[in-house]
């Protein structure tokens, strides 16, 4: 009785399989649906479907580099186009100029320069200056006298008369080195009487009376007839 059973249910599981294969294909009333597929990354759809996607936030930085750059050397070759054409007008403009003549400038009016005075009127003008009492611009101009003019004549006279200038300006020491230096020249006959009077009173000015008197003597013995010899007789004498 039992294995009879067993056979009805195995016979009816049989026939349940093969009702299932079937009738398989054919829509199922009441079946549930069944869930929606997830919906993909968009990227990765459209990398999949070979459609280009949103770029993404490095990929776009690079771009936007990409794209400066373009527009800079897009600025830059302007520009050094617009030089080069500067160039271009400048080297035909030099071109231009340099296969004419070149017409002649009028020639700027010639101003002379004042004269230099010659010797004899630098010299009038110093001495007419220490005669004003100017005694500093005196001094520079027979000093400037000298200098510039050592080989004239004058030269001796100019010296002379800067110990002259040192006298006034009661520079009593420097004034007896500059009577010394007329002394020193080889053309002092001139002038020499008067270089040793002034060498005698300065020095006694300053207290030297033994060297004073000793530069008066020797006016006296050396140049008797000069009308500086007739004063040192009679400062000598007092």
């Amino acid at each position: 009785m039992r294995r009879r059973r067993l056979l009805l249910l195995a016979l009816a599981v049989l026939a349940l399989s093969g009702c299932e294969a079937l009738f398989g294909d054919f829509p199922r009333e009441n079946a549930p649906e069944p869930p929606p597929a997830p919906v993909a990354d968009a990227a990765k759809v459209a990398e999949s479907l070979g459609a280009p996607g949103p770029p993404s936030a490095d990929e776009a930085e690079r771009r936007g580099a990409v794209e400066r750059l373009a527009r800079e050397n897009e600025e830059l070759t302007r520009r050094l186009a617009h030089v080069e054409s500067e160039m271009a007008q400048l080297r035909d403009a030099l071109a231009r100029a340099t296969a004419r003549p070149r017409e002649e400038a009028p020639a700027p009016p010639v101003v002379a320069a004042p004269a230099a005075p010659s010797p004899v009127e630098a010299y009038a003008a110093a001495l007419a200056a220490f005669r004003a009492r100017r005694y500093d611009e005196a001094l520079r101009a027979f000093t400037a006298f000298g200098e510039r003019f050592a080989d004239h004549p004058l030269a001796l006279n100019a010296q002379y008369w800067v110990g002259e200038c040192r006298y006034a300006q009661r520079d009593f020491p420097q004034a007896i080195v500059e009577f010394e230096r007329v002394l020193a020249r080889p053309d002092s006959a001139r002038k020499a009487p008067d270089a040793l009077l002034m060498i005698g009173q300065s020095w006694r000015i300053l207290g030297g009376r033994q060297d004073g008197d000793a530069a008066l003597r020797r006016l006296v013995g050396e140049y008797p007839r000069s009308s500086a010899a007739a004063v040192a007789r009679r400062l000598l004498a007092r």
